[in-house]
């Protein structure tokens, strides 16, 4: 019988080099399934639109630096293209002509009322840029988001980093920007703190307002829908995974159930049906009105009924879906989320049904019951990017733990088996 050249040490050597290996490999597949995907959402917008007869006027439910405060946001004010912009408002720290706060001062008390409206364990970071972004768009801003991060409340659902950084109760993404976005220059710009200044608000466009309304997208108030206008074809879901917004798992043609965009029965991905209900069109009515509606629990509840969206028979990119209806909303409590504001309109305050909203999304805590979305799993693991990179942090979750624990010990044993056999023969 031929021997084996292997001694005892030297095979127990070769075991722990093979445990060793496997305990490497198994840790590089782990990560591989822990890489959660990530998103730039859309940049959504709110434009300049006509003075009104009876401008709104809203002001802030909370005091600046007296109220409770239950988040942290941190703003990096940045400068961009300043090209074309008046001396008076090509920087931050400018007061506008005839005003009394600079144009930070204005953008951090709305920051100071969303800090007051959510609340979050994990502090929230935004880069705003102040260009001439030229037109009529007075601000634009979109969230960057992840999906399947191991604590996600629901499967395959792009969920905001400041969001899933609250569910989750860590910083996902340490060292990057949760929100970005883009302030205009103006010199018809509102700054002021109080209900009536000097010059008056009759041809002003109230910053504060404005920058609530942009920190509200890159919250959460983002839908994420397309539309192709050369062939009526439009979708809700991003162009890569095929993931919808936490946003789009509350919306819908009309109720009862089974109309929800996410019923691909109905309206399939990059369909003349999707693309139709985009503009107004195709959807079943709901009390005789035909367009998009959401039906979150807390936000149905605040408005005791559906709440319509903004869906013009004209498709507005950076407007349309990822705004409350302008003729249900305009002059209301809600007016915030609209898709434009006028001159002398101030919406300093979050209305309640659209907390409603944030609060379906999963910023109130409770349960994530969005029934056009897969059932809740939570702490599980979905295989996404099969990156080749070992990431040890992310071993720390309890189920990475459990699997690489259980495998290792399979592997434990087969080898301890296969070392007795070839003791044995030598």
């Amino acid at each position: 019988m031929k021997k084996s050249n292997l001694s005892p040490s030297k095979t127990k050597i070769s075991f722990s080099i093979l445990i060793l290996l496997f305990i490497l490999f198994a840790a590089g597949s782990a990560s591989a399934q822990g890489n959660p995907p990530t998103i730039q959402g859309p940049m959504l917008k709110v434009v300049a639109g006509p003075a009104s007869p009876t401008p709104s006027y809203f002001p802030r439910t909370i005091n600046p630096g007296h109220a409770p405060q239950s988040a942290t946001i941190t703003v990096d004010y940045k400068l961009g293209n300043l090209v074309g912009c008046a001396t008076t408002v090509d920087s931050w720290d400018d007061t506008p002509p005839g005003d009394t706060s600079t144009l930070k001062q204005a953008f951090e008390r709305a920051v100071a009322t969303w800090e007051a409206t959510l609340d979050s364990p994990i502090e929230i970071r935004v880069e705003a840029t102040l260009e001439n972004i030229g037109g009529s768009t007075l601000g634009y801003m979109g969230p960057r988001a992840t999906a399947n991060w191991g604590s996600q409340p629901v499967n395959d659902v792009w969920f905001p980093f400041a969001l899933a950084d609250k569910i989750s109760g860590s910083d996902l993404a340490p060292g990057n920007y949760d929100i970005i976005g883009k302030m205009t220059c103006r010199e018809d710009w509102n700054t002021d703190d109080a209900s009536t200044d000097g010059d008056g608000y009759s041809g002003e466009y109230d910053f504060e307002s404005v920058a609530l309304h942009e920190l509200g997208h890159g919250l959460g108030f983002v839908g994420g829908a397309t539309y192709d206008s050369g062939t009526g074809k439009g979708g809700v879901r991003d162009d890569t995974y095929k993931f919808p917004w936490v946003y789009t798992c509350f919306t819908g043609s009309t109720n009862p159930h089974g109309r929800y965009l996410l019923n691909t029965t109905e309206f399939p991905e990059d369909s003349v049906a999707m693309g139709n209900v985009l503009i107004n069109k195709g959807g079943t009515s709901n009390n005789g009105e035909p367009g998009i509606y959401f039906y979150g629990n807390d936000a149905v509840l605040a408005n005791n009924g559906p709440i319509k969206l903004y869906t013009p028979n004209t498709w507005s990119s950076g407007s349309s879906y990822s705004h409350l209806d302008s003729n249900k909303f305009n002059g209301t409590a809600e007016d915030l989320m609209t898709p434009s504001i006028g001159p002398a309109d101030i919406t300093r305050a979050v209305g309640p049904v659209t907390k409603g909203m944030f609060d379906d999304f999963g910023w109130s805590g409770g349960t994530f019951n969005a029934e056009a979305c897969a059932s809740p799993t939570p702490n599980t693991v979905i295989v996404q990017d099969m990156v080749t990179t070992y990431s040890w942090s992310y071993l720390k979750t309890r189920d990475n733990n459990i699997l690489l624990i259980a495998l290792a010990g399979i592997m434990v044993l087969a080898l301890g088996g296969m070392g007795v056999f070839l003791h044995r023969r030598a």
